[in-house]
């Protein structure tokens, strides 16, 4: 019972982020520019979902999806992996 009612949910989670996802295809740029940005160029922009962050770059007219990350989750640092600051 109980992985059925979690396989179900997990479905709806999915979902609910391609389906997000999706929407990016018309005016990416409506979303805001990632905390995470400062270490990257090109910038990195996130859209919101429930309580995750779809964090992406856009290259003309193409959107990239580069992670799915739990908002509860600390920023990446790429400091951490010894890599120089911004």
């Amino acid at each position: 019972m109980a992985l059925a009612s979690t396989t179900r949910s997990a479905g709806r989670l999915w979902n609910g982020l391609v389906d997000a996802i999706l929407t990016l295809e018309e005016s990416p740029e409506r979303c805001p520019v990632a905390r995470e940005s400062v270490y990257f160029q090109p910038k990195i922009r996130q859209l919101l979902y429930e309580d995750h962050r779809i964090l992406f770059t856009v290259s003309r007219k193409t959107v990239f999806v580069l992670h799915i990350r739990y908002a509860g989750r600390e920023d990446f640092d790429p400091r951490s992996l010894g890599a120089p600051g911004p």
